[in-house]
Parts: structure tokens; C-alpha cells; sequence
């Protein structure tokens, strides 16, 4: 039913028309069809367009919210740098060497061959 208010082309047989048309303009006349029409001061929504209207942000979000937002997603530094104990070079704390498993895999490569 929403596919032919909306005006979006039909993909089963159960809809009549798969020709597209003007969204608001099929919406307004199955609006006026159904009796939803504007009745003295209110508007009555239809159940099935509540979801639609729901969360819309009014205005846009400024630069200095979305930074601050965002502040939490920086670069954090390391503190768990040290020296490798067989090399020397830097290291994480509790990770292998890259420079020691280098040797370690070329010495295990030239083992299988």
C-alpha cells in the first residue's frame, strides 16, 4: 500500500499501476480519497506515517558539537614502549620484536627448504 502512495513502481502483482508519479501529489489525493483530509484546525495522522515523522534533527549539528563529539576518538599515546631484551630495538611490552621474529621466520624458511 505505501509503495502506491509514495508512487514507487510496483515489484508484485497485487498493486494496479507500476507507472511512477509524483510522490506528494499521489500522496495528497490518497490523503483526500480516504477521508484524512484536514478537518477544521487539526490534522489527523495516519497510523502508518507516525514512524516517518518521528526523530528528525532541527537544525544542523555546529562544528564545535561534532569536535567535541569527537574528542574522544583521538591518538592516544603509548605507554607501554620498551626495549627489546636480545636487540635492543623498541618494542611493546608483552608483543614479540618485530626484528626478532624477521630472523626467526627467515632462519624457519631456509630450515624447510
Amino acid at each position: 500500500m505505501l509503495q502506491a502512495i509514495l508512487g514507487v513502481p510496483a515489484r508484485s502483482g497485487l498493486l494496479r499501476s507500476t507507472a511512477t508519479v509524483n510522490p506528494l501529489a499521489s500522496l495528497s489525493q490518497w490523503i483526500n480519497n480516504n477521508g484524512i483530509a484536514n478537518t477544521g484546525n487539526t490534522f489527523q495522522v495516519p497510523e502508518w506515517l507516525g514512524p516517518i515523522l518521528w526523530a528528525a534533527p532541527k537544525k544542523k549539528t555546529s562544528h564545535s558539537k561534532k569536535r567535541m563529539r569527537a574528542s574522544n576518538k583521538g591518538l592516544k599515546q603509548k605507554e607501554n614502549i620498551t626495549a627489546c631484551p636480545a636487540c635492543g630495538n623498541t618494542k611493546l611490552s608483552h608483543h614479540a620484536c618485530k626484528h626478532c621474529y624477521k630472523d626467526f621466520k627467515q632462519q624457519a624458511k631456509l630450515d624447510l627448504a
